[in-house]
């Protein structure tokens, strides 16, 4: 495409969406000459979401204009990523986003360089937002792009300079930066082992000949060195993954040790040598067709063609469900030549729902007989927020919108079908609608209450989810209303028989005040207000669980009660941090004896930290620093209620051993687990004593070290060690 046809293409776009957004004739051509390319846009502009559309259109259209030497993803990112990055830092806050205009700004530099970013990415959506996007994953999301693939593709080398990239931008001191390690002094180079792993592979299999084929095979490698308990190096192995890109290809692995000695190998055969089911089939087409979630919702139309071509052999005495009938009955085409492109067809979709913008979108590319259809699904934006999903089935030919409907998104598979054959396949079904009602009227007989209004959209929010494999409807009624509570059934598909599940009584007691209201207004942090409210409402009623007797005996004060602002208290604790943090993630005013007291949770690289401040001096009264959190082991609570406080009623209430156990884990297991465990409280591997105030957890196994943790009178530990 020429630079004619690209200023004729972005200035159509231009004047459709300048018709009702109608900036001055200077505006105009600055927005215009950003996008193609040709002037550089003014710092101070924030991007409506009109404008924020017109770029996401626009920008996608430049790459071919450009004259000047391409930079490659890494020049990218170290010139243009991490300097944005850093503009929104300061010496004591480390922000972890950037703006819209930055997202503008970065994706424009990855398509001057040649790096095209898919439509559905989460930084694309950002951009047709006006959103602000987080920094790692928008570098990763141009790696992908650039690199070719996942994180696991990735060199060895490439992966070493992103987590690198990533330790600066997340603020990590040079002394905790710890990226991907490369091999050093005396293993063998990485060229040298890639060129071994192929050879021992081919080799031992001669059917792996095409191995080094880049059209037939991906390779993953990985460099991973092992380390004793005190951090030293003792070892280190190569591990290559030669994965194939078509479904009746074997995958390979070897693995050699670090100066490239044979350790090990394996082999896996492909899907089609013997029989396999149709989830399997879903997770062979994700892997070998990279799936960014590992879920059809990311497919590519090229990995919806060859599920089609292969559905048909899947063993249907396991695994089988309803939309697999459904899958079974579509057609998946590859594109032809004359189709519509994606872009234009969401156009229309979206014309026709009469929205300019869009949140999330599905896709897929249909064959009915000899025409194709695309099938869109989308959420437009509505007043100010997004509306329900709808769906479009547009012909891919002459643009002729075939249906239009509501899109089922309980079902979340008949995004993926024909609106005809859902409806096939679906005929006699329970529907949403039905388990819903169902799901509304036995939870009022449960409740006693008639009046409960469960379906109304101002009062309650509808979660439902399908299981095919059960046939059941999970139905929730999550309130939006502190008159009412959440409540949950399930509804059989078979019989409609309706069993409540969790159904909280319309009236709160001591106890689920606290959840009706994080219900109501989130489970992160309240405005000051909101929890002086709370207060007030909890002072009536009598608690028993310890968190709301915690709650009820905690004084929350309004923002006027105290001379510094939570922005004035934020950077005072964020500067007395020996690194920069991200920004504070919470910031309750608490009374503390007749005075004002800040309680500060700011999260960092490396750690967290809870701080307690005077709220009219900035003095720090305490400070507690601990590796990121996990929900295992950080009650919310902590971060609402004054350090002196909680501390004796958590070990009170959770014994002297779970408490020294938390400790220890946030000191020393991996807090990034889903479920960080040091095998402590198994009685096979520890022992565990209790002494007076002293808690000492001696390993039953040799090599394995023991731990100590030492409380104080007021419940707040005093050492944390780990003993030889």
């Amino acid at each position: 495409m020429n630079d004619r046809m690209i200023r004729e293409q972005v200035a159509r776009a231009l004047d459709a969406q300048f018709a009702f957004a109608a900036p001055s004739p200077q505006r105009r051509e600055e927005i215009f000459g950003y996008a193609t390319g040709g002037k550089q846009m003014k710092k101070a502009y924030k991007f409506s979401l009109s404008l924020a559309l017109i770029l996401a259109l626009a920008l996608l259209t430049v790459t071919g204009a450009i004259a000047a030497a391409l930079l490659s993803a890494q020049e990218v990112v170290e010139q243009t990523a991490v300097p944005l990055a850093k503009e929104n830092d300061t010496d004591a806050l480390v922000i972890d986003t950037y703006t819209p205009d930055q997202v503008a700004a970065l994706i424009r530099a990855a398509n001057e360089n040649g790096i095209t970013l898919d439509e559905t990415t989460g930084i694309m959506q950002a951009l047709r937002n006006g959103e602000g996007y987080w920094e790692d994953e928008a570098v990763m999301e141009i790696c992908r792009a650039a690199f070719g693939g996942l994180f696991p593709e990735w060199t060895i080398e490439e992966k070493h300079w992103y987590q690198e990239i990533f330790s600066q931008m997340s603020g990590y001191p040079p002394e905790e930066q710890d990226p991907y390690p490369l091999p050093g002094e005396g293993d063998m180079p990485i060229p040298e082992a890639r060129e071994t792993a192929a050879r021992l592979i081919k080799e031992k299999y001669p059917e792996a000949a095409a191995i080094d084929d880049p059209a037939l095979y991906r390779r993953n490698e990985w460099f991973t060195p092992e380390y004793d308990d005190d951090g030293n190096m003792t070892g280190a192995s190569y591990t290559f993954d030669f994965i194939p890109n078509v479904l009746t290809l074997r995958r390979y692995s070897v693995y050699l040790d670090r100066d490239g000695t044979y350790l090990d190998d394996d082999v896996a055969d492909a899907l089609t040598e013997g029989p396999y089911t149709a989830p399997e089939l879903v997770s062979a087409v994700s892997e070998t067709y990279r799936a960014r979630t590992g879920t059809q919702s990311s497919w590519s139309q090229e990995a919806w063609h060859i599920f089609g071509e292969y559905l048909p052999g899947a063993n249907r005495e396991s695994g089988w469900s309803r939309k697999y009938d459904a899958f079974l009955q579509s057609a998946y085409p590859l594109p032809a030549e004359d189709d519509l492109p994606f872009d234009q067809a969401l156009e229309i979709a979206r014309r026709d729902a009469g929205c300019e913008e869009t949140g999330n979108v599905e896709k897929v590319l249909l064959a009915e007989g000899e025409r194709h259809v695309w099938k869109i699904s989308f959420q437009p934006k509505a007043d100010g927020g997004w509306g329900e999903w709808t769906t479009r089935e547009i012909d891919a030919q002459t643009g002729e919108i075939l249906y239009a409907g509501p899109a089922d998104t309980a079902l979340n598979w008949s995004l993926y079908v024909p609106d005809a054959v859902l409806k096939q396949v679906t005929e006699g079904m329970l529907t949403q609608k039905e388990a819903v009602a169902l799901a509304a009227d036995a939870l009022r007989k449960a409740l006693g209450d008639d009046s409960i209004p469960f379906e109304d959209p101002a009062c309650f929010d509808l979660l439902i989810h399908y299981n095919e494999m059960r046939d059941n409807w999970s139905v929730r009624f999550r309130t939006k209303d502190l008159r009412y509570g959440s409540c949950m059934a399930t509804v059989n598909g078979a019989d409609r028989s309706v069993l409540p599940g969790d159904a909280e009584p319309m009236e709160a007691d001591g106890d689920s005040l606290y959840r009706r209201w994080q219900d109501v207004y989130g489970y992160g942090g309240w405005d000051q207000d909101i929890w002086v409210a709370f207060s007030e409402a909890l002072q009536a009623l009598e608690p028993t669980e310890w968190q709301s007797v915690l709650l009820k005996q905690t004084v929350y004060l309004p923002l006027t009660a105290a001379k510094l602002t939570r922005d004035q208290a934020v950077d005072i604790a964020a500067k007395a941090n020996e690194w920069p943090v991200s920004e504070a993630t919470r910031a309750t005013l608490l009374g503390m004896d007749g005075k004002p007291v800040w309680k500060i949770r700011l999260s960092g690289a490396a750690e967290d930290w809870l701080y307690e401040l005077d709220g009219d001096t900035g003095e720090i009264l305490s400070k507690t620093a601990y590796k990121p959190d996990n929900y295992v082991f950080d009650d919310p609570v902590e971060m609402y209620t004054l350090r002196r406080d909680y501390a004796p009623a958590f070990l009170q209430a959770s014994g002297p051993e779970w408490a020294a156990n938390v400790e220890i884990c946030k000191a020393f297991a991996d807090m990034e687990a889903d479920e960080p465990d040091l095998g402590l409280l198994d009685e096979s591997l520890y022992r565990a004593e209790t002494d007076g105030r002293t808690v000492t957890f001696t390993a039953l196994q040799e090599g394995q070290p023991s731990f100590r943790v030492a409380f104080g009178p007021d419940g707040l530990p005093e050492k944390v060690e780990k003993l030889p």
